[in-house]
């Protein structure tokens, strides 16, 4: 009897732990929220990144070492600006953006370079999610992972993904392009971050909780 009490509890306890949905994400109250970061490992970098008023010339290796954690630290050090928080409208949001540090700082630079946007599909973001180390966390991770950033069309591409931290199950994933605005290469890019969370205020929000909490 011991035995068969201590194994239902366990189920219960692995539902409430494990088992969130989609919907989960639109449920404050719900789940742990997390903000696992930007990730750039495998965003590709279209047109010269030189002309944007920085000093001397911007390579990709400059872009990995030095912008990809500019970029991610802006994000906490504006939280009021970067409100991620009040994009899903959560009550509490914890940063925690030092497994997407170093998946980041993996990346390689000889592939960072295209003439477009390879448009990743769900299954490439599921393969990315897939190799993300979530461990000791249990609840919800919110990660915008960039697909590319565009100087010749001026545009940029991220994935707004939601996803189980303790299974890597993705339980909600958008594929948004942005305008990118400001001076000099952190602040033009981070502006495109910040017009998703504007728009995504205004509209975003209210259509993913229609598709995704049913």
């Amino acid at each position: 009897m011991k035995r068969i009490l201590i194994a239902a509890l366990f189920v219960v306890f692995s539902g409430l732990t494990f088992g969130q949905t989609a919907s989960d994400v639109f449920n404050p109250g719900s789940n742990t929220f997390y903000w696992l970061g930007l990730d750039f490992s495998h965003v590709k970098v279209i047109g010269d990144f030189t002309q944007f008023g920085d000093a001397g010339a911007v390579d990709a290796y400059q872009i990995k070492t030095q912008y990809f954690p500019a970029w991610n630290e802006l994000m906490l050090n504006e939280p009021e600006k970067f409100d991620f928080k009040g994009l899903f409208k959560l009550n509490e949001l914890i940063n925690d953006i030092e497994m997407i540090t170093k998946v980041n700082a993996e990346t390689d630079v000889n592939a960072m370079s295209a003439t477009e946007a390879p448009n990743y599909t769900q299954e490439n973001i599921l393969s990315f999610v897939n190799g993300y180390n979530t461990t000791g966390k249990s609840g919800i991770g919110l990660v915008f992972i960039a697909e590319s950033l565009d100087k010749v069309g001026k545009e940029a591409w991220f994935h707004v993904v939601a996803i189980n931290t303790t299974t890597k199950e993705v339980l909600m994933w958008e594929r948004i392009k942005s305008v990118p605005s400001g001076f000099g290469v952190r602040n033009y890019w981070a502006g495109a971050v910040y017009n998703i969370i504007k728009e995504g205020k205004k509209s975003y929000y209210k259509s993913w909780k229609a598709k995704y909490a049913k």
